[in-house]
Protein backbone atom coordinates (compact mmCIF):
# COMPACT_ATOMS: atom_id res chain seq x y z
CA UNK A 1 0.00 0.00 0.00
CA UNK A 2 1.20 3.55 -0.75
CA UNK A 3 2.52 5.62 2.12
CA UNK A 4 1.08 8.99 3.05
CA UNK A 5 4.18 10.65 1.59
CA UNK A 6 3.73 8.67 -1.62
CA UNK A 7 0.09 9.70 -1.86
CA UNK A 8 0.95 13.34 -1.28
CA UNK A 9 3.72 13.17 -3.91
CA UNK A 10 1.30 11.65 -6.43
CA UNK A 11 -1.26 14.37 -5.76
CA UNK A 12 1.44 17.07 -6.11
CA UNK A 13 2.50 15.59 -9.47
CA UNK A 14 -1.09 15.72 -10.71
CA UNK A 15 -1.43 19.27 -9.36
CA UNK A 16 1.64 20.35 -11.32
CA UNK A 17 0.05 19.03 -14.50
CA UNK A 18 -3.19 20.83 -13.69
CA UNK A 19 -1.45 24.20 -13.80
CA UNK A 20 -0.79 23.75 -17.51
CA UNK A 21 -4.20 22.38 -18.49
CA UNK A 22 -7.87 23.12 -17.83
CA UNK A 23 -8.02 23.51 -14.04
CA UNK A 24 -11.63 22.46 -13.73
CA UNK A 25 -11.46 19.21 -15.67
CA UNK A 26 -8.17 18.12 -14.12
CA UNK A 27 -9.22 19.02 -10.60
CA UNK A 28 -12.37 17.00 -11.01
CA UNK A 29 -10.35 14.14 -12.45
CA UNK A 30 -8.06 14.25 -9.42
CA UNK A 31 -10.96 14.34 -6.98
CA UNK A 32 -12.93 11.59 -8.69
CA UNK A 33 -10.23 9.16 -9.78
CA UNK A 34 -6.77 9.78 -8.37
CA UNK A 35 -7.65 10.70 -4.78
CA UNK A 36 -9.87 7.63 -4.12
CA UNK A 37 -7.29 5.32 -5.70
CA UNK A 38 -4.80 6.43 -3.07
CA UNK A 39 -7.31 6.37 -0.25
CA UNK A 40 -7.42 10.17 -0.02
CA UNK A 41 -10.73 11.50 1.27
CA UNK A 42 -11.84 15.12 1.06
CA UNK A 43 -10.32 17.28 3.78
CA UNK A 44 -12.84 20.06 3.27
CA UNK A 45 -16.60 19.81 2.88
CA UNK A 46 -18.80 22.72 1.83
CA UNK A 47 -22.40 21.75 2.58
CA UNK A 48 -25.35 23.90 1.58
CA UNK A 49 -28.29 23.90 3.99
CA UNK A 50 -31.86 23.16 2.92
CA UNK A 51 -35.06 25.02 3.71
CA UNK A 52 -38.62 25.58 2.59
CA UNK A 53 -40.29 28.66 1.18
CA UNK A 54 -43.11 29.98 -0.97
CA UNK A 55 -43.00 31.09 -4.59
CA UNK A 56 -42.12 34.75 -5.06
CA UNK A 57 -40.31 35.02 -1.71
CA UNK A 58 -36.61 34.85 -0.84
CA UNK A 59 -34.97 32.11 1.22
CA UNK A 60 -31.51 32.01 2.83
CA UNK A 61 -29.25 28.97 2.45
CA UNK A 62 -26.06 28.73 4.52
CA UNK A 63 -22.85 27.24 3.13
CA UNK A 64 -21.21 25.39 6.02
CA UNK A 65 -17.50 24.52 6.13
CA UNK A 66 -16.41 21.38 7.93
CA UNK A 67 -12.90 20.01 7.85
CA UNK A 68 -10.75 17.21 9.10
CA UNK A 69 -7.24 18.21 10.08
CA UNK A 70 -5.88 21.50 8.77
CA UNK A 71 -8.32 24.39 8.34
CA UNK A 72 -8.28 26.12 4.92
CA UNK A 73 -7.26 29.76 4.48
CA UNK A 74 -9.02 30.20 1.12
CA UNK A 75 -12.04 28.66 -0.61
CA UNK A 76 -13.70 28.70 -4.02
CA UNK A 77 -16.97 27.14 -5.16
CA UNK A 78 -19.81 27.49 -7.66
CA UNK A 79 -23.54 27.52 -6.90
CA UNK A 80 -25.57 26.09 -9.79
CA UNK A 81 -29.34 26.39 -10.00
CA UNK A 82 -32.19 26.19 -12.50
CA UNK A 83 -33.21 29.69 -13.61
CA UNK A 84 -36.81 28.46 -14.00
CA UNK A 85 -36.84 27.74 -10.24
CA UNK A 86 -34.99 30.81 -8.95
CA UNK A 87 -35.19 34.34 -10.33
CA UNK A 88 -32.24 35.76 -8.43
CA UNK A 89 -29.41 35.07 -5.99
CA UNK A 90 -27.14 37.14 -3.78
CA UNK A 91 -24.22 35.87 -1.70
CA UNK A 92 -22.58 37.40 1.37
CA UNK A 93 -19.76 36.22 3.62
CA UNK A 94 -20.75 34.22 6.69
CA UNK A 95 -19.54 34.56 10.27
CA UNK A 96 -16.67 32.04 9.91
CA UNK A 97 -15.36 33.99 6.92
CA UNK A 98 -15.58 37.44 8.47
CA UNK A 99 -14.10 36.31 11.80
CA UNK A 100 -10.97 35.19 9.94
CA UNK A 101 -10.66 38.44 7.97
CA UNK A 102 -11.82 37.01 4.63
CA UNK A 103 -13.76 38.76 1.89
CA UNK A 104 -16.09 37.13 -0.60
CA UNK A 105 -15.87 37.86 -4.34
CA UNK A 106 -18.61 36.42 -6.56
CA UNK A 107 -19.30 36.42 -10.29
CA UNK A 108 -22.79 35.61 -11.58
CA UNK A 109 -23.74 34.17 -14.93
CA UNK A 110 -27.25 32.92 -15.61
CA UNK A 111 -27.74 29.82 -13.46
CA UNK A 112 -24.32 29.94 -11.77
CA UNK A 113 -22.50 32.02 -9.20
CA UNK A 114 -18.79 31.38 -8.66
CA UNK A 115 -17.37 32.68 -5.38
CA UNK A 116 -13.86 33.12 -4.03
CA UNK A 117 -13.35 33.55 -0.29
CA UNK A 118 -9.91 34.97 0.45
CA UNK A 119 -8.07 37.60 2.42
CA UNK A 120 -4.78 39.43 2.65
CA UNK A 121 -3.83 37.14 5.53
CA UNK A 122 -3.04 33.48 6.11
CA UNK A 123 -5.58 33.09 8.92
CA UNK A 124 -7.36 29.74 8.86
CA UNK A 125 -11.12 29.77 8.32
CA UNK A 126 -12.87 27.99 11.21
CA UNK A 127 -15.63 25.44 10.71
CA UNK A 128 -19.03 27.09 10.44
CA UNK A 129 -21.00 29.30 8.06
CA UNK A 130 -18.69 30.69 5.37
CA UNK A 131 -21.39 32.18 3.12
CA UNK A 132 -25.10 32.83 2.93
CA UNK A 133 -26.89 32.63 -0.40
CA UNK A 134 -30.27 34.34 -0.59
CA UNK A 135 -32.34 33.00 -3.47
CA UNK A 136 -35.58 34.43 -4.83
CA UNK A 137 -38.06 31.71 -5.67
CA UNK A 138 -39.75 32.04 -9.06
CA UNK A 139 -43.35 31.05 -9.73
CA UNK A 140 -42.23 27.65 -11.06
CA UNK A 141 -44.47 24.74 -10.14
CA UNK A 142 -41.55 22.58 -8.99
CA UNK A 143 -42.04 21.60 -5.35
CA UNK A 144 -38.40 20.61 -4.82
CA UNK A 145 -35.68 22.94 -6.14
CA UNK A 146 -31.99 21.99 -5.97
CA UNK A 147 -28.99 24.28 -5.58
CA UNK A 148 -25.74 22.47 -6.34
CA UNK A 149 -22.31 23.26 -4.89
CA UNK A 150 -19.71 22.32 -7.48
CA UNK A 151 -16.13 23.10 -8.46
CA UNK A 152 -15.08 23.46 -4.84
CA UNK A 153 -11.43 24.17 -4.12
CA UNK A 154 -9.58 24.89 -0.88
CA UNK A 155 -6.07 25.97 0.02
CA UNK A 156 -4.14 25.93 3.26
CA UNK A 157 -2.41 28.95 4.79
CA UNK A 158 0.78 27.66 3.13
CA UNK A 159 -0.97 27.74 -0.26
CA UNK A 160 -1.25 23.96 -0.55
CA UNK A 161 -4.16 22.34 -2.37
CA UNK A 162 -6.68 20.64 -0.08
CA UNK A 163 -9.15 18.07 -1.37
CA UNK A 164 -12.70 19.36 -1.14
CA UNK A 165 -16.26 18.32 -1.78
CA UNK A 166 -19.43 20.37 -2.19
CA UNK A 167 -22.85 19.03 -1.21
CA UNK A 168 -26.12 20.51 -2.53
CA UNK A 169 -29.05 22.07 -0.76
CA UNK A 170 -32.75 21.93 -1.55
CA UNK A 171 -35.59 24.38 -1.26
CA UNK A 172 -38.95 22.67 -0.74
CA UNK A 173 -42.17 24.41 -1.71
CA UNK A 174 -45.07 23.09 0.35
CA UNK A 175 -48.09 22.32 -1.82
CA UNK A 176 -50.85 24.86 -1.54
CA UNK A 177 -54.53 24.14 -1.61
CA UNK A 178 -56.91 26.46 -3.27
CA UNK A 179 -60.58 26.98 -2.85
CA UNK A 180 -62.37 26.00 -6.04
CA UNK A 181 -65.87 26.90 -4.98
CA UNK A 182 -68.16 27.82 -2.13
CA UNK A 183 -71.72 26.86 -1.57
CA UNK A 184 -74.18 27.42 1.22
CA UNK A 185 -76.70 24.86 2.28
CA UNK A 186 -79.62 25.40 2.66
CA UNK A 187 -79.78 27.97 -0.12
Amino acid sequence: TPTVEGREAAVRQVEMKLVHNSPLSWALLTLLFVAPAFGITPQVTLALSSTSGTAGNSVPLDLVLSTTGIQPAGLQWTFQYNTADFSGISVVAGSSATSSGKTIYCNSVSGTVTCLLAGANSTAIPNGIVARATLTLSTSTNLSRAVDVSNSFASSSAGDFMTSLGTPGTVTIPPTSSLSGLSCNPS
